[in-house]
């Protein structure tokens, strides 16, 4: 489904070179986490940010779902997280992307990810817990997903060779500013920075 979409965003000329709105990002139809980000009117980098959107907007239903269970399910779980990185090794390396930069961006993106979900654990310390509405299976299909969406879009704007360090820290700073619990320190920008850089380093 991601590659049919790809292929039809790269086959049309206008989809790679729209002009770049840094507007917030926005849910997709949770049946289908990536639709809206692959649409032909969306420029490569406002689908990046999308994807990035939708992926730390599932960590509060990961929190949701290991906070019911939280005896058995703590937020940090080493299996999963190398297992993450093992599959974006795997899709890095075959989209011949630079290793290396591609892992980091990967831990920085779980890093925060549990820092989301310990955001809403203290919250829900102090009033009722939001009711999970998919197991942890089912979120991290869509997670593992999305994250092969990721890698698409990180290819076509390589190959579009477009976009500046600045931009790419805009563009993340605003459509990820509506996000609870995104920020892991007092400073605001910390993190979408970080993750700029990284992203950068990637596209280049």
């Amino acid at each position: 489904m991601v590659v049919l979409l790809l292929s039809a965003c790269l086959a049309n000329p206008l989809a790679n070179h729209l002009p770049i709105y840094y507007s917030q990002a926005t849910a997709t139809e949770p049946s289908n986490p990536v639709a809206n980000c692959y649409s032909w009117q969306v420029a490569p980098a406002n689908r990046l940010w999308c994807l990035l959107y939708e992926r730390e907007s599932l960590m509060k239903e990961v929190a949701a779902n290991k906070y019911q269970y939280r005896q058995k399910k703590p937020i940090y779980d080493g299996v999963r997280e190398l297992d993450v990185l093992s599959k974006v090794a795997d899709n890095a390396q075959k989209k011949q992307l630079p290793l290396r930069d591609v892992q980091l961006y990967a831990q920085l993106v779980m890093d925060v990810s549990r820092q989301i979900q310990q955001y809403w654990f203290d919250l829900w310390e102090q009033q009722e817990s939001s009711p999970a509405q998919l197991s942890l299976n089912q979120i991290r299909e869509r997670i593992d997903q999305i994250d092969a969406a990721i890698l698409d879009s990180f290819v076509v704007m390589r190959d579009n060779d477009s976009i500046t360090l600045k931009q790419v820290q805009d563009g993340l700073r605003e459509s990820l500013a509506d996000l609870e619990g995104i920020h892991p320190s007092q400073d605001p920008t910390l993190f979408t920075d970080l993750l700029a850089k990284v992203i950068y380093a990637v596209l280049k």
